[in-house]
């Protein structure tokens, strides 16, 4: 974006070395051959790309940080046309590769076993996720819902007030509370987080919804 273009050819051609089966720097580097006129090493690079599409079947445009975000990409476009077997196949390659760490990985799968309706395996891998990050907001408001879902609202509960803790500033994390509190019929409480989230959302796209609780729990 700097004009900077030798720079950003080496930085590509170091992904390429990094990730040599990522479309997306194979892509960009043929672009800017093509912008300088050369055309021909442009479509080289370019139908490099576009090989490797074909090879997983899906058109990656994002750049990945390492491998693992490398795989986590492909699953995340196989879980776009709903592919969930591939989706699995390539969240796991991404777990494959920093087991130990990758908790975003275990996470994706979680998202796999929810729209399965597999709730037993998608709870074992939040806790996998945050047995790895406990502070992860995005598996402790998976596993928040997951227990939503199955009425088990001192769970959801749990979870819920420790995204609170660790993101207090998320206007969602209150309307979903203050619903958790009106299934639990405790009105004063729910009152007073619908308050909450129009004290941290008072632009927020669930306003009216959160008027109308509140107007039910005068």
């Amino acid at each position: 974006k700097k004009g900077i273009i030798e720079k950003a050819e080496q930085s590509y051609q170091n992904a390429i070395k990094l990730i040599p089966e990522h479309p997306y720097a194979y892509r960009q580097i043929g672009e800017m051959y093509r912008n300088k006129g050369i055309k021909g090493l442009g479509k080289k690079e370019i139908e490099k790309a576009e090989m490797l599409d074909k090879k997983f079947s899906v058109v990656l445009m994002e750049p990945s940080i390492d491998e693992k975000d490398f795989y986590s990409d492909i699953g995340l476009e196989y879980l776009k046309k709903d592919d969930l077997e591939k989706v699995k196949e390539y969240f796991s390659k991404s777990i494959e590769v920093k087991s130990e760490k990758n908790y975003r990985g275990y996470y994706n799968i979680a998202q796999i076993y929810m729209k399965k309706n597999d709730m037993q395996e998608a709870e074992k891998m939040f806790k996998i996720v945050l047995e790895i990050n406990p502070e992860f907001e995005p598996g402790l408001i998976g596993l928040c819902d997951l227990y939503y879902k199955n009425n088990n609202y001192k769970n959801a509960f749990l979870y819920l007030k420790k995204a609170i803790q660790v993101n207090p500033f998320e206007g969602e994390y209150y309307l979903k509370l203050g619903s958790i509190y009106k299934e639990l019929n405790m009105r004063e409480e729910a009152r007073t987080t619908f308050l909450k989230y129009l004290e941290v959302e008072p632009f927020g796209k669930d306003i009216d919804n959160v008027k109308k609780y509140l107007s039910e729990l005068k």
